[in-house]
């Protein structure tokens, strides 16, 4: 099994709320931002 990745990453004043719940930069095409929030909530608490 392999995995390979080949996106352009996130941007380090992205990364520096990617677990706020609510924070995106794709509002504008309905998203919500709480993807990563709420996985991280599932893995911490």
């Amino acid at each position: 099994m392999s995995t390979s990745d080949n996106g352009q990453g996130i941007a380090p004043v992205q990364l520096a709320h990617i677990f706020e719940p609510f924070y995106t930069t794709a509002r504008h095409s309905g998203k919500t931002g709480l993807g990563l929030a709420f996985a991280n909530n599932l893995v911490v608490k």
